[in-house]
């Protein structure tokens, strides 16, 4: 039919599977004024947002209304990490050199650990799906601390020759992952205290997670590169270049984002399977993001205090042909989605076409004076 590839090129946001690069942010705040965010956190139901500044605050707010849930201040330096727990009732941040945990309904302090050196600092914390670890980090001592999250007792890990920059628990809580400037990563099996898998890499490893399904591990790590590991084994799976050095697996695990904290603060979005790159966001000042759990957000933070939450990327995956129609096909962003259509001709506006949907794909006609997209929009009550 002559006229596909003239439609292939009108519907070129679909004639490639890649990311829109069109940040849909839900909502923003500068609550931190002018000091920059160093951490952000969602609870593992993905209803509630923690955000850790060097003003010495920690906030947590409702995502879906952007109403501030609770502030907590300390005067022991500012905070560089934090985590929520699963349904977002209890905070633990890391304060200068001391970890703390709070009860986010009243704002009470819980426990506090630490406090060995006043020249020290909290870099990583993190909390186990399950409820019942909290895992932190600081910069002069090289292991990592496993505490009870109710009561801040626990042990400790040690293998790493290096600051351990970031933590992050397994999907099954049986595990935990640390990342360090000594160019390794580890998986630990931290309940018998054994290193589960030592993953040697030529630079600093700043970020570590696991997909979804506890199967691969991810590694970002300065030389601009992220890699993939199988969990089991160690066994290198696929190497990205061209990367940012923090990393997290989005929704279900089959795209990665990265970002470049230090001076281009650029979000990158590839595909797991492959490493294609998707597209990606400019012009953020991020410094710090984090992705929740139901795949619909992911949240960042930058050198001005400001806080944003954003649609999760919506992944164009390209398009089918059947008889004359063309079926396109999407992913992520907020589930909820609406179709737009607009002239080729330029200086038209998309226009929406039918009404919004939770479907991930539609039928379009072959008519090829038009051009087609999607947006996320918000879920409806």
């Amino acid at each position: 039919m002559k006229t596909i590839p003239f439609l292939a090129l009108l519907l070129s946001a679909f004639t490639t599977a890649h990311a829109q690069n069109l940040l849909q942010p839900v909502w923003t705040t500068n609550i931190h004024s002018t000091e920059y965010v160093a951490s952000l956190a969602f609870s593992g139901d993905s209803k509630r947002l923690a955000s850790a500044a060097i003003d010495g605050y920690v906030n947590v707010w409702s995502v879906t209304t952007n109403v501030p849930v609770r502030s907590i201040y300390t005067r022991n330096g500012g905070f560089g990490s934090v985590a929520l727990n699963s349904d977002g009732s209890l905070v633990g941040a890391g304060s200068g050199d001391a970890s703390r945990m709070w009860s986010v309904s009243d704002g009470r302090r819980l426990w506090i650990a630490g406090e060995s050196s006043a020249d020290d600092l909290v870099e990583a914390v993190a909390l186990s799906p399950n409820d019942l670890w909290f895992a932190d980090a600081t910069r002069s001592r090289r292991y990592i601390n496993i505490r009870n999250m109710l009561s801040g007792t626990g042990g400790f890990l040690e293998g790493h020759s290096g600051r351990v920059v970031n933590l992050v628990f397994s999907p099954d809580s049986t595990k935990i992952a640390s990342a360090s400037l000594d160019g390794s990563a580890i998986l630990w099996n931290f309940l018998s205290g054994a290193t589960f898998q030592k993953l040697l890499h030529p630079n600093a490893v700043r970020s570590v997670d696991f997909s979804p399904d506890g199967n691969v591990f991810a590694t970002g790590c300065d030389d601009n590169r992220v890699r993939l590991w199988n969990v089991t084994n160690g066994t290198p799976l696929l190497t990205i270049t061209n990367t940012g050095a923090l990393v997290k697996f989005l929704g279900d695990g089959s795209y990665l984002m990265s970002l470049e904290p230090a001076v281009s603060h650029q979000f990158k979005i590839f595909r797991a399977s492959d490493g294609k790159y998707m597209g990606g966001y400019t012009n953020t000042d991020a410094l710090c993001f984090a992705v929740s759990r139901d795949g619909r957000y992911f949240a960042f933070g930058n050198s001005s205090g400001i806080v944003t939450l954003a649609w999760s990327p919506l992944i164009n995956e390209g398009f089918t042909r059947k008889g004359r129609q063309t079926i396109l096909h999407w992913s992520g962003g907020s589930g909820y989605y609406q179709v737009q259509r607009r002239k080729r001709e330029r200086g038209t506006h998309w226009r929406n076409w039918r009404q919004p949907t939770t479907a991930t794909s539609a039928r379009v006609s072959d008519r090829p004076h038009f051009a087609y997209r999607v947006i996320s929009l918000p879920p409806p009550p």
